[in-house]
């Protein structure tokens, strides 16, 4: 036998034009439109819905809804409802800072008053956030004024609940102001500063003058210091709480008597109270949330 030798020429093995013959050029000709395919091999990629297959409303004969139309409740891919998804799509990214303490009650997320307000608006917004804890020897390098909450919006930082509230309904327009008119928005911001300022001092009248009340935040806010510190520490912030409350004549005629006031407002807030819906109406506001928030945390201790 002898063996066949060959030689190799650049562009041999390049695919040479084929040849359209007479029915294939016709059939070409004939439907431009149609996709080209080799015959008896099957076409890799699907057919294009059209415009109107891909918004068809579902139905049981044609299957889940496609494409870009969305009916109410729908929940996208992740699972959770689509306004709430596209607020954690569009919203930056939000830590609200608390004290070192965790409740553990459910719906009661934080031994403050303006963490808890915070955290409702929140919720009621519908923007997902953070929950993180501070020390208490790490306020300062948070707030120069060592007071919480402080809420980082991205590289934002925005302390002081009421201005936190602003920046939610800033982000949300609506949230936390739905179904008010102007007068009705207004009012609901005078009952959010008035919660801050008139109910507030109760609250610490409870837990930091009422000996019954001070083991809380002495066990929650100062438990994670050395004993020799949280004994330094605490008493020293007891005793200027004790006396910023004088000041402001909560405690001038002494703890019973303040009881007695903050159990007058109380009562006077329960019977302005409606009985159907929200402080201010239908829904859900600022005034509503703030006000809860220091209800339920400024009741004398049991005596």
């Amino acid at each position: 036998m002898t063996r066949k030798t060959g030689f190799f020429v650049p562009g041999m093995l390049a695919r040479s034009p084929r040849r359209a013959s007479p029915s294939r050029a016709s059939s070409t000709t004939a439907s431009t439109s149609a996709p080209r395919s080799r015959p008896g091999r099957r076409s890799m990629r699907p057919a294009k819905p059209s415009v109107a297959e891909r918004t068809r409303p579902s139905s049981a004969a044609s299957g889940p809804c496609r494409g870009p139309v969305r009916m109410r409740g729908h929940r996208n891919w992740r699972g959770m409802p689509h306004r709430q998804y596209r607020a954690r799509m569009t919203s930056p990214r939000i830590t609200l800072h608390d004290f070192p303490a965790k409740t553990g009650l459910d719906g009661w997320n934080s031994f403050s008053p303006f963490v808890l307000e915070v955290a409702r608006a929140l919720q009621l917004a519908a923007l997902p956030y953070e929950h993180a804890y501070v020390r208490m020897t790490k306020l300062k390098e948070l707030n120069p004024t060592g007071q919480l909450p402080v809420v980082e919006f991205g590289d934002e930082k925005v302390a002081d609940s009421t201005r936190i509230l602003r920046r939610i309904e800033a982000l949300q327009p609506g949230a936390l102001t739905r179904s008010l008119d102007a007068r009705a928005t207004a009012e609901a911001w005078l009952w959010e500063e008035f919660a801050d300022t008139a109910l507030y001092p109760y609250v610490l009248a409870t837990r930091w003058a009422d000996d019954r009340g001070w083991p809380v935040p002495r066990k929650y806010f100062f438990g994670a210091l050395p004993p020799v510190v949280r004994s330094v520490i605490g008493n020293a912030v007891r005793r200027g709480t004790i006396k910023r409350l004088m000041e402001r004549d909560f405690l001038r005629g002494g703890i019973d008597a303040c009881y007695a006031r903050m159990s007058a407002v109380l009562d006077d807030l329960d019977a302005r109270a409606p009985a159907d819906g929200f402080w201010l109406g239908p829904s859900a506001t600022s005034g509503n949330f703030t006000r809860s928030a220091y209800r339920s945390s400024s009741s004398p201790p049991p005596r």
